[in-house]
C-alpha cells in the first residue's frame, strides 16, 4: 500500500496491536533481520521499569546529547504526535522516514504478522542505525524479558522503581512482575537501579548473579537539599549542586539515576556537561503546570505508585485544597489506585478521551463508585475543565491526571505551544 499522508500510515499502524497476547521475540527477531539488523550498529542504554523510565531516558539521553554525542531516544507512549516516540538529538523522526519506512517494508510486516509495537521498535532502531547515531537511550514498552525491544545487546541497563502495574499481563505479584522486568539483564552489560522493595530488589540482585554482571543500586539518602518549585526541583548529590526542570522528590531520584548510569557508561564524562543537561532536560506531562489562573497542573501518572508522588509533591509546594480530573485506561488496577485517590479531593471529575481510547466516563464513574470514590462524570475534557476553573478559590489547584491520551485535549484547552 502507498501512503501520502501519515494519518493514513498511523491509521493502519494502530490497527496492527493484538492485545492481551504475549508473543516472545520470534516476530521482531525476524522483521530486524529484514532490516538487516540495525540494533547491531549503535551503542545502547535498556531501561525498565514500573514509574520513571520516561523522565530518567530523557535525562540520560540530555546528558549525551549535551556532551556530544549524537543520541537517539526511543520511547512510549507519545503525549500528541507518534513521531514523539523516536529522536535523535531531541529532534522528533519526520513524517517522511516513516511514510518511506512502511513503504519499503510493509509487504514483509504483514507476512510476519508483525504488531503494532514490533514494527516501532524496528523503525525505530533502522531509524537509529540509517543516522550513524553514536548511543542510543532504549525504554522496554511493557516488561523486559517479552518486550520487543529485548533484542539489543545493551552496554548498560537501567532499572527504575518497579511496582504493580500491568498485573493481567505481567504477573499478580511484585515478585512475578519483577522477574519479567528483570529478564532485560545480560551478560556483559553492568546494572544500575534505583532503590527497590526488598522482593525486586532481591529478584534483580538474582538475575544478576546468574548473568555474571554488577548491580548497583542508587543511595536516596545521598540525595540531600531536594526544594521543590513550580519551575522544577533543585538537590545535592555527592556535594554538587543540581537543578531539573521537573517537579518531584522522586524526579531527583530518577535524576540521580541517570547521572550514574551516565558515568557508568563513560566515568569521564565532564560534571557541567552533566549539569547542563539535567538542566535542559524539559519532559512535559509530568507534574506540569499547564496553567497560572488558577493554577492547574497535568501529570500522566496512572498507577497507584505515580499518583501517590505526584499527590505527595503537590502539597510540598501548594497549602491548597485539590480538585481533581481523572481519566483511565481501562486496563488500570482500579483497587489500588482507588486507596490512593481517598480524601485526596475537594472534588473529583471523571472524564474520557475524544478517539475513545480511554473507560468510557460513565464506566469510571461506576467503578470509582463500587470502591467507595465519588465524583462527577462529565461528557467531555472541555465541560469537565471548565467547571473546574470556575469553581477553583484562593489558593486551590486543579489536578488533571490519569493517562498520555488526554494529553492534546489539555494543551488545546490551554493554547499549549506544543511544537
Amino acid at each position: 500500500m502507498n501512503y501520502t499522508h501519515l494519518e493514513d500510515l498511523l491509521s493502519d499502524l494502530y490497527a496492527l496491536r493484538r492485545e492481551e497476547i504475549k508473543l516472545g521475540l520470534e516476530h521482531t527477531i525476524k522483521l530486524l533481520d529484514v532490516c538487516d539488523n540495525p540494533q547491531n550498529y549503535f551503542d545502547s542504554i535498556h531501561i525498565a521499569g514500573t514509574n520513571g523510565k520516561g523522565s530518567t531516558g530523557k535525562m540520560i539521553a540530555s546528558i549525551f546529547r549535551q556532551s556530544g554525542y549524537m543520541t537517539g531516544h526511543y520511547t512510549s507512549p507519545h503525549l500528541v504526535k507518534f513521531n514523539e516516540r523516536i529522536n535523535i538529538n531531541n529532534r522528533n523522526i519526520p513524517d517522511s522516514y516513516i511514510i518511506d519506512f512502511m513503504a519499503k517494508y510493509q509487504a514483509k510486516i504483514s507476512e510476519i504478522n508483525a504488531t503494532y509495537f514490533e514494527v516501532i521498535t524496528a523503525m525505530a532502531f533502522s531509524y537509529f542505525k540509517d543516522n550513524d547515531i553514536d548511543l542510543a537511550i532504549i525504554e522496554t514498552g511493557l516488561g523486559g524479558r517479552l518486550d520487543s525491544t529485548n533484542i539489543i545487546k545493551p552496554n548498560i541497563v537501567v532499572f527504575t522503581p518497579i511496582s504493580l502495574d500491568h498485573r493481567e499481563i505481567l504477573g499478580d505479584s511484585l515478585e512475578k512482575i519483577s522477574i519479567e522486568k528483570a529478564g532485560i539483564i545480560k551478560k556483559e552489560a553492568p546494572v544500575i537501579s534505583s532503590m527497590q522493595t526488598n522482593k525486586a530488589k532481591k529478584v534483580l540482585e538474582q538475575a544478576s548473579i546468574i548473568k555474571d554482571v554488577n548491580i548497583k543500586f542508587i543511595n536516596p539518602k545521598l540525595i540531600t537539599h531536594v526544594e521543590l518549585f513550580e519551575t522544577g526541583t533543585h538537590y545535592c548529590y555527592k556535594g554538587q549542586k543540581y537543578f531539573i526542570p521537573i517537579v518531584g522528590d522522586f524526579q531527583a531520584e530518577n535524576a540521580v539515576l541517570a547521572i550514574e548510569a551516565a558515568l557508568l557508561y563513560n566515568p569521564n564524562l565532564a560534571m557541567l556537561k552533566i549539569k547542563r543537561g539535567l538542566a535542559k532536560s524539559y519532559w512535559l506531562g509530568r507534574l506540569q503546570k499547564i496553567n497560572s489562573k488558577p493554577t492547574i497542573y497535568y501529570d500522566v501518572s496512572h498507577n497507584k505508585q505515580g499518583i501517590e508522588k505526584i499527590l505527595s509533591n503537590l502539597k510540598k509546594i501548594h497549602l491548597g485544597k485539590i480538585s481533581g480530573i481523572i481519566a483511565l485506561k481501562g486496563d488500570k488496577e482500579l483497587d489500588l489506585i482507588c486507596n490512593t485517590l481517598r480524601g485526596q479531593f475537594k472534588s473529583l471529575s471523571f472524564v474520557s478521551d475524544k478517539n475513545g481510547l480511554l473507560m468510557n466516563e460513565l464506566d469510571l464513574y461506576n467503578k470509582m463508585e463500587s470502591f467507595g470514590i465519588h465524583g462527577t462524570a462529565f461528557q467531555s475534557f472541555d465541560i469537565a475543565i471548565k467547571k473546574c476553573v470556575a469553581e477553583l478559590k484562593g489558593d486551590e489547584i486543579g489536578l488533571i491526571f490519569g493517562s498520555h491520551y488526554l494529553a492534546s485535549e489539555v494543551f488545546d484547552y490551554f493554547h499549549f505551544p506544543f511544537d
